[in-house]
């Protein structure tokens, strides 16, 4: 069932039409004028600093664009008449046609904040505010649609080419009841599922018509801020599931605590019973407060998984009570030691320089922590003095957002507003841009809806550090693999410089060779065909040189002398020899054997002198 739409005025710079989406009524302005652009993103920005109950968070911006689909027909050769048959009579019309689709524009661009819709007719804006392409560059707002993969291409092709921050697709974020993701659900599906909204679809023969008329139908009006609001608003509530409850908290707490193994938290067994009474009492105390593990990261730089208290408390301030984020860290020695405690503000806050109890990292230092007394002190107590000491001195300061600059008012033809009464006491100034008035019937509605959008924020920034994670990881094999291949390169290196060396060392080993083959071939030439019936064995070899002849009779002689000796102990095993003229005769052999080697050792050295010094002659002639 389509939700019923009625006109509520028309004026000459846009129209207004009030939208029943099941008790939800959504206002949507349709215009193409600037100035009516510029006065709802004010008013958007007035809506972002309205009072919080539990969080800030950015604001989220529904984002939705709709086009004209052009298309034309195929030239190819002129058009073929239609066929006659004889046989039956029989007459077949000419084939259709083909239709080709062109990349169009994109014709309208809608906006979606609360119950606040905007559809601006980019095909009939002689121009674009600044303020328009500043609020869709905006670093800290957060866009989001579904199936919105051609949404920033289409709005770049645009006569005025707008450019628009990352966009984000609720598929990606939506779970269903039992936390089970929807990326792959159509938007009907989401609606039904996460609203209770059955029946609510996108026509598609509307998404197929004229988008660049100048007056839009009722059912493309409709059809376009259901393209936005569900998405900027209620379909975010269920992406987190309702606050846990004292049981589910008490299932939690006895599950982390009774773990074991290396995600363990390491607390002492002796005083696990009394860290899950703390966390209960003091949720039970603070419901705004929620325990969870985390990683702990010393300064040391050991991290460790502890229990944490992650939240808000009320700080009461000049008759206002606002909410303070911080976060309660269970270390490994409580509760005989204190717990440590920041105050973690948003991207909106700043830490007031200098606090007397807040550092400018968001540490926490009272006389409460310091005079901590086991087991007396406890958690509840902590937030109790947190909130006065706060009180007296707010830790956080919210940033001043830039707000656009002053346009023409941009109704000449609205009725001017009834007169209102207003409240003309002055109020304290106050430290943060979004105040929380003390009430205690707040809608459950709208605070799930709000923790919903922190949730999906969280999401998306789990999203970016898990991709910064695999790409450092990445760029750390990268490295990794640089430094393989660069001590391959070095061990390569070294390997050809050897291989060089060893080729140089056979070079020269293979000349030496060389010249004693061509003496050995020479002397043989010299000598064959000669036959000495009476040969001298002292006279067979002949030196060419003096080293050479010495070198002959230092050898010779070793030789004989080892003969000896060997003929010494067989005589001295035999009997033959006395022991004491064994000695004599192996001291005086073994002392001229000496002298024999020492000599041939230093011929030897000599005769290799010779040779580089005439192989060294060879390569100068």
């Amino acid at each position: 069932m389509a939700p019923p739409i009625r006109t509520v005025a028309i004026y000459n710079t846009h129209e207004v039409h009030s939208i029943d989406f099941f008790g939800n009524e959504v206002t949507v302005t349709v215009t193409s004028d600037a100035s009516v652009i510029c006065e709802w993103i004010s008013n958007v920005h007035t809506y972002d600093c309205a009072p919080l109950t539990y969080s800030h968070h950015p604001l989220v911006v529904g984002v939705g664009v709709q086009w004209t689909p052009f298309c034309y027909r195929s030239c190819d050769g002129d058009s073929s008449p239609g066929s006659y048959n004889s046989d039956d009579n029989s007459y077949s019309p000419p084939p259709p046609p083909r239709r080709y689709y062109v990349d169009s524009p994109a014709d309208t661009l809608q906006l979606g904040v609360g119950n606040e819709c905007l559809v601006i007719q980019l095909s009939h804006c002689d121009h674009v505010p600044d303020e328009l392409r500043i609020f869709l560059l905006d670093p800290d707002t957060i866009f989001i649609g579904v199936r919105n993969s051609q949404d920033a291409r289409k709005l770049a092709k645009s006569r005025h080419e707008l450019q628009i921050g990352e966009l984000l697709d609720l598929r990606n974020y939506a779970q269903d009841c039992r936390g089970r993701s929807m990326r792959r659900c159509s938007f009907e599906e989401i609606v039904d599922v996460c609203m209770r909204c059955p029946g609510v679809r996108l026509d598609p023969e509307i998404s197929m018509s004229d988008w660049s008329a100048e007056d839009l139908s009722h059912e493309q009006i409709r059809q376009a801020s259901l393209d936005t609001f569900p998405i900027a608003d209620t379909v975010l509530t269920p992406m987190v599931p309702s606050p846990l409850n004292p049981q589910q908290i008490q299932q939690f707490l006895s599950s982390v605590l009774s773990q074991r193994g290396p995600n363990s938290v390491p607390y002492d067994e002796s005083t696990k019973w009394l860290i899950r009474q703390h966390l209960l009492n003091l949720i039970s105390s603070y419901p705004s407060l929620e325990p969870k593990t985390a990683t702990f990261i010393h300064n040391d730089g050991r991290s460790v998984n502890l229990l944490q208290a992650d939240g808000t408390i009320p700080m009461p301030y000049h008759g206002v009570t606002y909410n303070i984020p911080v976060i309660i860290w269970l270390l490994e020695s409580y509760p005989r030691h204190p717990p440590c405690v920041y105050v973690n503000p948003t991207a909106d806050m700043i830490i007031k320089r200098p606090h007397a109890h807040v550092t400018p990292s968001g540490l926490v230092s009272l006389p409460y922590l310091q005079n901590w007394v086991y087991p007396s002190s406890n958690l509840v107590d902590l937030v109790s003095d947190l909130g006065a000491a706060f009180a007296t001195d707010p830790p956080l300061y919210s940033r001043r957002r830039p707000q656009p600059g002053p346009s023409p008012p941009p109704y000449e033809t609205r009725p001017p507003p009834p007169p209102q009464a207003v409240d003309q006491r002055p109020f304290p100034p106050s430290p943060y841009g979004r105040v929380n008035h003390v009430h205690h019937q707040d809608d459950a509605a709208e605070v799930y809806k709000r923790n919903a959008i922190n949730r999906m924020v969280e999401m998306v920034h789990g999203d970016l550090a898990s991709m910064r994670r695999d790409r450092e990881a990445e760029a750390e094999s990268m490295l990794s693999l640089q430094g393989g291949l660069k001590r391959r390169e070095e061990e390569i290196s070294r390997g050809m410089k050897e291989m060089v060396e060893e080729k140089e060392t056979l070079e020269q080993q293979l000349q030496i060779v060389s010249m004693n083959t061509d003496v050995l071939d020479s002397w043989v030439r010299e000598n064959q065909g000669k036959t000495n019936i009476d040969v001298d064995v002292d006279k067979a070899f002949e030196c060419v040189d003096a080293l050479s002849k010495q070198m002959l009779e230092c050898t010779a002689s070793d030789l004989a002398i080892e003969d000896a000796v060997y003929a010494l102990d067989k005589g001295f095993q035999d009997g033959v020899v006395p022991f004491d003229q064994y000695l004599r005769s192996v001291r005086l052999l073994s002392r001229e054997q000496f002298f024999h080697r020492a000599t041939g050792s230093k011929v030897r050295a000599a005769q290799m002198e010779a040779q580089v010094h005439a192989i060294a002659g060879r390569l100068h002639s």
